[in-house]
């Protein structure tokens, strides 16, 4: 019996201590502060350089319709992996852009022809490959956003694996 109140008591004294540190650094996480770049200041993260190029608007891929009050937004990086294994670990890079509300835009497929890098890899021969050591390549991504938050968005980066993010700010 008294096997049975101590589990009784035990059991979910331990999942809540579980839930309450899990918590915890979850938290912790999400409070860490972005690498913040201003202009064309380069910064180091996840191995690799990243600079700012360019955030602007601009048209659509011939024949394509934008839905009423909306433009493209085309965010443009460079990157340039330090080494074989950052090239390999920004492979899962993610960028959105973000107002001064923090309302969030991902990316918009379909919508432009890049020509660039897609994700943080190279499109060529052998199918998308990473980057190499010491080649600087630019990352195109296009966002579709109401027209009047256009030219009020920073543009920021995330890599698999990494605790902080970019904040690319023009």
């Amino acid at each position: 019996m008294l096997y049975l109140l101590a589990v009784i008591v035990l059991v979910p004294l331990t999942i809540a201590l579980e839930y309450v540190f899990s918590a915890q650094e979850i938290g912790d996480r999400d409070q860490r502060p972005p690498i913040v770049a201003r202009g064309d200041t380069p910064v180091e993260f996840a191995g690799s350089r990243w600079r700012l190029v360019s955030i602007r608007p601009g048209p659509a891929e011939k024949g394509a319709r934008l839905p009423a009050g909306t433009s493209l937004v085309f965010v443009t990086v460079e990157v340039t992996p330090t080494n074989a294994a950052a090239g390999k670990k920004i492979e899962y890079c993610t960028f959105q852009v973000w107002n001064e509300d923090d309302d969030v835009w991902k990316t918009s497929f379909g919508l432009a022809a890049t020509g660039a890098a897609t994700g943080c890899m190279v499109e060529g021969d052998e199918g998308r490959t990473p980057i190499l050591a010491g080649r600087t390549v630019p990352v195109l991504t296009t966002y579709l956003v109401p027209t009047e938050e256009a030219g009020k968005l920073r543009a920021v980066l995330s890599v698999v694996g990494e605790k902080r993010q970019v904040e690319f700010h023009r």
